[in-house]
């Protein structure tokens, strides 16, 4: 009785964190399609404040658990690092992004590389799974081999290069179709070029693949237009539910009439119960408190494998995996879920090397990154500097998974990817930019025209 009391006061202060987070970030002005949403609504609230409130009302087993506490202790350091990294940042300017020169660069420029990109993800694919067949590759089928999404494959880190440079391409295409005068025919335009992407991205094994490109999208159009019809949202779910479910059947090898017999399509508890299993990530912390129970922590141990991140796994066999990948295998002994594995983060990596103090230190360099993504994005907007918000909100990792953000974390190594992806790009449409600068025709509302010198 008492750990139960214990726990919906520590949970109580972890609310009032969260709003007083959301309130920091200025949310209620903002919007609901922003980072500083998605990060401290959308990532956070679910998994830690949601979840363990459902625990603890409806008895479920983790919340008698002894280390249940322990773990909101973990996650009230959390949100206060975070509080205090967001507060005490004064600067609403992002790294890097900030530095971003504005690029005249024609869309049938940035549409072609799109294409090109596509083109290689699904050659690439082709060669893992050896079938040049492209109905099995975008059947999203999860590949035997979990570790090519996560980087450890060899042919790992240049898909997650391919995945981060298609989605950054749609959204700078996304971002230079709003340039155009006729703001909605852009805008349907953008919508059709997103659907391309995720029916290709569909490829990679995970429904997040279809379903991602479609988020950027409504988040780069809310940036865009500021405001998103309710009809609009509702129109785009009640379209993505059948591919949802499609994507389900066959991503889990069934038939649709095996899963109805089964009553996996009708039964609710079978539905609920699944999605506990596969999104309460804070039962993975509570196994992680349990299985560190007796051991030291290792003082930034992982900080130095990350060092050797870079170099190819053919050439250093026996290089560290990334602290969820190590995690999973020490706690579980084997990949959750039949391919995937649990995400640690930000928060159990430091929680391994350095306990309680290195998270609340940690959250508090989280929290100024994640103020200055936020405020900077939208200062980037209203600057009307397209190509350096294009950049920032096609890194998507910064979108979902900042509070995951760790040094060897595999969300951290998609970001790094994604970025190094971003730089190539840059370099594109540096050339493209002086290319068509010295074209004699330019474009000009979707045609081409013949370039009009004005002299001075």
């Amino acid at each position: 009785m008492q750990l139960e009391v214990i726990s919906y006061i520590v949970w109580g202060v972890n609310l009032i964190l969260m709003i007083a987070l959301c309130g920091s970030l200025k949310l209620h002005r903002t919007g609901i399609f922003t980072f500083g949403f998605f990060n401290a609504v959308g990532g956070l609230f679910p998994l830690f404040i949601a979840f363990p409130l459902y625990a603890m009302l409806s008895e479920h087993p983790v919340a008698s658990r002894d280390n249940f506490v322990t773990v909101l202790v973990m996650v009230t350091l959390m949100l206060l690092g975070l509080l205090t990294g967001v507060l005490c940042d004064g600067r609403k300017t992002i790294p890097f992004y900030n530095r971003v020169r504005e690029l005249p660069v024609p869309s049938s420029y940035i549409f072609g590389l799109l294409l090109l990109a596509l083109g290689a993800l699904l050659g690439l694919l082709s060669i893992f799974r050896g079938t040049l067949n492209p109905l099995e590759l975008l059947q999203g089928a999860r590949s035997p081999d979990f570790r090519i999404l996560y980087g450890e494959h060899e042919l790992g880190y240049p898909i997650l290069f391919l995945q981060g440079s298609i989605l950054t391409l749609q959204m700078l295409l996304v971002f230079n179709l709003y340039r155009n005068a006729r703001k909605l025919f852009s805008f349907f335009k953008g919508l059709i070029v997103t659907l391309l992407t995720g029916f290709v991205m569909m490829s990679l094994g995970s429904r997040s693949g279809f379903f991602l490109p479609i988020v950027l999208f409504i988040f780069a159009t809310h940036y865009l237009y500021r405001r998103i019809p309710t009809s609009l949202i509702l129109g785009l779910f009640v379209a993505a539910m059948p591919v949802f479910v499609f994507l389900r059947i066959m991503s889990a090898g069934h038939s649709a009439e095996e899963l109805s017999a089964s009553g996996t399509l009708t039964d609710v508890s079978v539905i609920l119960e699944e999605f506990i299993a596969r999104f309460s990530g804070f039962i993975n912390f509570v196994d992680l408190v349990d299985w560190f129970e007796n051991k030291s922590c290792v003082l930034g141990q992982t900080f130095v494998e990350f060092l050797v991140r870079p170099i190819p796994r053919s050439l250093m066999p026996n290089k560290p995996s990334s602290i969820d990948i190590f995690l999973t295998y020490e706690i579980y002994g084997r990949p959750q879920f039949g391919g995937s594995v649990a995400i640690f983060g930000g928060l159990g990596e430091m929680y391994y090397n350095f306990y309680f103090p290195g998270i609340f230190l940690w959250f508090i360099l989280v929290g100024i990154l994640l103020s200055r993504i936020h405020f900077g994005t939208l200062r980037l907007i209203k600057e009307h500097r397209f190509t350096a918000a294009a950049l920032v909100v096609g890194n998507y990792s910064l979108l979902r998974g900042i509070a995951n953000l760790g040094v060897n974390a595999s969300g951290t190594q998609t970001i790094i990817m994604t970025f190094a992806a971003q730089a190539f790009i840059y370099v594109l449409l540096v050339v493209a930019a002086e290319l068509s600068r010295k074209s004699p025709y330019q474009e000009m509302n979707g045609v081409f025209r013949k370039n009009v010198r004005v002299r001075p």
